[in-house]
Order: C-alpha cells, then sequence, then structure tokens
C-alpha cells in the first residue's frame, strides 16, 4: 500500500541486562520507539537506543508493547501487571517458577508470546 504512514509502535523493556539490551537493540533497529526500565538504574546507562524511565507501575501505562527481559522470579509479576495495561508481552522463559498465580494468564486471549529456548530445556546442555 504505497503512501500509507504506519504508527510507529512503543515498547517497553523491562530489565536493562544482556536480554534486555539485545531486545531494545533489535526494537530500534525495527522502527519501534523504546523505553527500557530495570531496578537497578545504573543498568539503564548502558542502554543507548532507548529512553531510560522509572522503575515502577506508574511507567507501565501507555505502551503497545512491554518485553520482560527480568529475573525469572520476576517474570509472572511484571507479566500480570503489564496485561493489565492492555498491552501485548513478550516474556522471556520461563514464565513462572511455578503454576501458582498463573490462572489469570488464559484469560489473556493470545496477548502473550513466550521466548522459547533451550537454556531451560532438560535436553539442552546435551546439543
Amino acid at each position: 500500500m504505497v503512501g500509507v504512514k504506519r504508527r510507529q509502535p512503543s515498547v517497553l523493556v523491562l530489565g536493562a541486562g544482556s536480554a534486555g539490551t539485545r531486545h531494545a537493540r533489535n526494537l530500534d533497529a525495527a522502527g519501534a520507539k523504546v523505553s527500557v526500565a530495570d531496578p537497578c538504574a545504573d543498568r539503564t546507562r548502558t542502554t543507548r537506543v532507548a529512553e531510560r524511565i522509572p522503575f515502577d507501575r506508574a511507567h507501565l501505562q501507555g505502551f503497545d508493547g512491554v518485553v520482560i527481559a527480568a529475573p525469572p522470579s520476576a517474570h509472572l509479576s511484571q507479566l500480570l501487571a503489564a496485561l493489565e495495561t492492555g498491552a501485548k508481552v513478550f516474556v522471556e522463559n520461563p514464565v513462572s517458577t511455578s503454576t501458582q498465580g498463573t490462572d489469570p494468564l488464559v484469560a489473556a486471549d493470545g496477548r502473550v508470546m513466550v521466548d522459547r529456548h533451550l537454556r531451560f530445556d532438560s535436553q539442552g546442555g546435551r546439543l
């Protein structure tokens, strides 16, 4: 469709470690407006392609998508908070360290994508 201008999507990356930084860089290269937040504000200083914002619930609003790239123990709570905003969410594997509290994900209606890699696969070490 010639002449159709698409709106630039806005994506928040939660976690500015190596995975979060890679996601931010890739999203920026794909044309998204990227923001990043990390509980350790010093980590966000290494992220050159994204706007740095405070790490709190008040700053979750207004994004088309949220990437959860925090430690696994924080995935579920951050995922549920991100879903409350209406955004689509990409979460690093595993979604949770247990099945407790995961029932709300059933109602997410296709708004959650889970990264699948072999780090947590029992057979991954054999490859």
